[in-house]
């Protein structure tokens, strides 16, 4: 399988061990359960993707590119090519997630994630 991610034009680095796309219906401000039948009211005013990235056992030097890479800009572009196939989105990210792990008297990040949110 072939995966390349880019946030604003930067390929981000390392082995991703996991993607979650979650497609997010975005209700009109007045949407809610009518009181008297409990019937969903409103209206469907936009669809927003989060794509939930995870990467495995990530170098020094590779967390800090992807840190780089992700705190330009409050909003930047996305983009997850998949065999071929690429998504692309216009999003900020969440909290950037990290967890150590040792090898011998080296150390890595064992776990890295973040989410991209659509705009």
């Amino acid at each position: 399988m072939s995966i390349t991610l880019k946030a604003a034009g930067v390929t981000l680095p390392g082995d991703v061990t996991s993607i979650s796309v979650g497609d997010e219906t975005i209700w009109s401000s007045n949407a809610g359960r009518s009181p008297d039948s409990g019937k969903m009211l409103g209206d469907i005013v936009a669809k927003k993707k989060t794509v939930e990235v995870e990467w495995s056992w990530l170098t020094e030097s590779q967390l800090s590119t992807l840190r780089s890479a992700l705190n330009n800009s409050a909003f930047f572009s996305f983009v997850m090519t998949i065999n071929g196939t690429s998504t692309s989105i216009t999003c900020y990210r969440a909290t950037i997630e990290s967890q150590l792990g040792f090898v011998g008297s080296d150390t890595y990040y064992k776990s890295v994630k973040t989410s991209f949110i659509q705009q």
